[in-house]
């Protein structure tokens, strides 16, 4: 009886340490694992007030929602390239080796140019947005790419201006991988089906001044100019345009309707005729409107189309994630096995590592509206 006494005290007494040890040191819950997606924006230079901190501000709005809602955690990691090749290939390798993030993701054509040939070394999914470079996703098994490309877009401008009787074209386009890709399509469309292009002018990022360019096109007589690049350039061309009274009709990529830009644009695009293709992201489409009043709320503006890719990037990542987890499968293969209901329409990655959102050719009317052409 004494020895089950001395037992039960001794039991009392192991139990009234733990409880105080506990209490002194509380058992630390496991962290939740978090997925690291390294995000090379541009986040400082001209084109970052233009559309790279939209970028920012709806990967930051996903990450929140993935984080409040989903079934995964994610990190941003940030590196900002302020659209320079050399300055984003630093900034990606050093993402890499301090923060060593599970994904990239990395806009602009010219930087993402740069940073493709390293994907094969660093072996980690690298997702391209705000990137419309051609056949870029080809170099590697671990590129991919959520953002439209000039190869949908330019072609279908050009078959459609092509029958409504435009037959004589001048071309003013940005002298990097983005303004030249859309322009080389363009251009091979439109000759191919019998049009002509009456000269071809270029100018580069660090150029604000387009008068010269402008005056050589205009003295070919076109019946239209197609004019592409990023936000600030093309407000500085149309607005140029007005002040030499080149009062041609205008074509472009959905660029020139960014809401940054779209309301001086429409001022000065006038009388002038605009027409540009888009996705359905602007056009009343039930994901993007929710997108946009969503963003609108947080943010007090309205969201670029850019900014609806940069979401559904977060989006796929995260899905991809779970996914991962769940299968016992790579990243990379699960990001090829993601479909979502996107803001610019149902994505998928194809066998070549893209999504293909739909193009649309529509004119912009002068209170801003679109017409389905």
């Amino acid at each position: 009886m004494k020895n089950q006494t001395k037992l039960w005290v001794t039991v009392g007494i192991v139990v009234a340490i733990v409880i105080a040890l506990i209490a002194v040191f509380p058992v630390q819950k496991q962290e939740e694992e978090v997925i690291k997606v390294g995000y090379l924006a541009v986040l400082s230079g001209p084109a970052a007030s233009a559309w790279g901190f939209y970028g920012r501000d709806a990967a930051e709005m996903a990450v929140d929602e993935i984080n409040k809602y989903g079934n995964v955690k994610v990190e941003i990691i940030w590196g900002d390239s302020a659209a320079k090749p050399e300055q984003g290939v630093t900034e990606f390798k050093k993402m890499n080796d301090i923060d060593k993030p599970d994904v990239f993701v990395v806009d602009a054509s010219g930087v993402a140019s740069a940073v493709e040939p390293l994907a094969d070394t660093y072996k980690k999914p690298i997702i391209f947005g705000a990137v419309a470079l051609i056949g870029i996703t080809n170099q590697s098994e671990y590129l991919f790419r959520n953002f439209y490309t000039c190869d949908k877009s330019a072609p279908l401008l050009a078959e459609k201006v092509y029958k409504m009787g435009i037959k004589r074209i001048g071309i003013l386009s940005q002298n990097e991988p983005y303004g030249q890709s859309c322009s080389e399509y363009f251009r091979k469309t439109f000759e191919k089906l019998g049009g002509e292009i009456t000269t071809e002018e270029k100018f580069m990022l660090s150029d604000f001044e387009f008068r010269t360019q402008l005056m050589k096109i205009d003295a070919t007589n076109p019946d239209a100019i197609y004019i592409n690049g990023y936000e600030k350039w093309l407000l500085e061309i149309v607005k140029e345009m007005k002040e030499l009274g080149i009062n041609r009709t205008i074509l472009s990529e959905m660029v020139i309707y960014a809401p940054v830009i779209r309301e001086k644009i429409l001022n000065l695009t006038n009388p002038p005729d605009l027409y540009i293709t888009t996705t359905k992201f602007y056009t009343g489409y039930e994901k993007a409107a929710e997108f946009q009043q969503k963003f609108k709320e947080k943010y007090v503006k309205e969201p670029p189309y850019l900014a609806g890719y940069i979401y559904d990037t977060f989006r796929i990542i995260a899905k991809a994630d779970e996914m991962s987890k769940k299968q016992g499968i790579p990243l990379r293969e699960a990001l090829l096995k993601v479909k979502i209901n996107g803001v610019s329409g149902r994505l998928e990655f194809d066998e070549n590592r893209e999504t293909h959102a739909e193009m649309l050719f529509v004119k912009v009317n002068k209170d801003g509206s679109l017409s389905l052409e």
